[in-house]
């Protein structure tokens, strides 16, 4: 018998799943044997890492065969992106974990950013600038915090808003034109370069060395580094005579709409709170999703399990520290098909937020750009709103459109598996879960009423087009939305 073997390890277990589809020597298929791991009295598969060998070569010589496999990495797909919930209890946070010697003196450098001024538009004065991180590492470079200070051409004192960027920026254009907006509104905006991020990167690339990386020791320390060098940043900020220390708040995109509710439930100073794509339960998205899966070969050296992690994390989940923060200053902007920061996440946000309201475009995580007006118009109103700089009451839309695009694989149909892109032209019902889509395969372009089951996963039928006699077929589809 000449057999596939694939085992599935979940990140810091010691037994693997196995699951076997065994092919005879007749070109026959056999059966399709799955085994669930059963872990702490309860079946909780979470994030696995997979991997297939085979004995022998097993060809694929008949369609039923085929349709076989294709069903098992239908099965194994559920498997690797199911989660179950942790049993474990919360650790209680440090109330001083992020206490720092506020009174220390430090030295400001400031200098006009003509390039970055000349990127935004000359109405907006963009000064760089330079101090100490409260927090002294081994690296050098990581010790000097950089920011942007982006300011209203009218008079003062204005509000101001930190503005915290995504993870690993190549270039900080996204936050620029956040910054650029918000002083147009009215707004100043100070953008703080993350500990290991942009001009703080340690080169050559040191092992771990991340804001977030496979050590969680290491991402613990490097996120109190920034939740500190934002809060030192505000010290600064409200000694200038042209902001308005009682009307300060802060904003992140990605992984900075993750720190930017930290900063906010550590530091009282800050009312008002924007995140863009961000959410909460870091531990999780550290561990399942897919935009970290890079950390999880160093996640396994370590040992790290997610119950292990959740507690290392404690002190840096920003849903542990906003009790009390009032959800009418608070807005969040969510892709609804988002894998990376999933909407139970914002939805965790959410809730911790005591209620506050999400915005839904109808894209997936980088989607998001093909709303980045509309977001930031909606944004920097309800900004002014809060601020009082705009006495009309504010209601956030319960959603702004954008386009929907998926791209991923489509099993059944008219080719039983096929590479599948497809864009969503109407999209109705509750949570969008019901759409006509228009996609290509193999096959050629379709027509397709789909059903969401998640953000990942539809079902639907594929009419086609342009070849012949149209014949609908049911199908399966798994994709990542943009």
């Amino acid at each position: 018998m000449n057999g596939l073997r694939i085992e599935i390890l979940r990140c810091g277990a010691k037994r693997p799943v196995s699951a076997c589809a065994d092919k005879e020597q007749n070109g026959k298929t056999g059966g399709i044997l799955l085994f669930f791991v059963h872990e702490c009295g309860h079946y909780a598969p979470r994030h696995y890492c997979v991997s297939a060998s085979a004995p022998h070569s097993v060809g694929f010589q008949s369609s039923a065969g085929f349709r076989s496999h294709a069903f098992l990495l239908v099965l194994l797909f559920a498997a690797v992106f199911g989660r179950g919930v942790s049993a474990a209890p919360p650790a209680p946070i440090n109330p001083h974990f992020y206490d720092y010697d506020a009174r220390a003196p430090f030295i400001v450098t400031q200098t006009p950013d003509k390039e970055a001024q000349a990127e935004v538009g000359g109405d907006i004065q963009v000064t760089r600038v330079t101090y100490p991180s409260p927090v002294v590492t081994p690296y050098p470079v990581d010790n000097i915090v950089t920011g942007f200070l982006f300011q209203p051409n009218t008079p003062g004192p204005h509000p101001v808003m930190l503005v915290e960027h995504e993870w690993l920026p190549v270039t900080l254009t996204n936050e620029f034109v956040l910054c650029a907006t918000l002083a147009r509104a009215g707004v100043a905006a100070f953008l703080v370069v993350q500990p290991y991020s942009y001009n703080r990167r340690v080169l050559p690339r040191v092992e771990d060395v991340e804001l977030l990386s496979g050590d969680p020791h290491q991402s613990v320390e490097a996120v109190r580094q920034a939740v500190l060098d934002n809060r030192r940043a505000l010290d600064w900020l409200q000694s200038r005579p042209d902001i308005d220390p009682t009307r300060m708040g802060v904003a992140g995109i990605s992984l900075g709409g993750i720190l930017a509710p930290l900063i906010a439930g550590v530091d009282h100073r800050l009312h008002v709170l924007v995140t863009i794509v961000g959410g909460g339960d870091v531990s999780d998205l550290v561990y399942d999703s897919a935009i970290t899966y890079g950390l999880h070969p160093s996640l396994l050296y370590h040992g790290v399990t997610f119950d292990s992690l959740k507690r290392d994390y404690t002190n840096i989940e920003p849903t542990n520290w906003l009790h009390g923060f009032d959800p009418k200053n608070a807005l969040l902007f969510n892709g609804r098909f988002d894998v990376f920061v999933n909407p139970k996440q914002a939805h965790h946000l959410a809730k911790a937020l005591g209620g506050a309201p999400i915005v839904w475009i109808n894209t997936g995580h980088y989607g998001t750009v093909f709303a980045e007006k509309q977001i930031e118009a909606v944004g920097a109103k309800f900004v002014r709103s809060r601020f009082g700089l705009d006495p009309a009451p504010f209601t956030p839309p319960s959603s702004i459109p954008a386009p929907t695009i998926k791209i991923g694989l489509l099993f059944g149909g008219q080719e039983g598996v096929s590479p599948v892109v497809a864009y969503q032209a109407i999209t109705v019902g509750p949570g969008a879960r019901y759409s006509l889509d228009g996609q290509l395969t193999l096959h050629g372009f379709s027509i397709a009423p789909s059903f969401r089951i998640d953000e990942s996963n539809s079902i639907g039928l594929e009419v086609p087009l342009l070849h012949g006699k149209p014949r609908t077929r049911l199908f399966y589809s798994f994709s990542f939305v943009l």
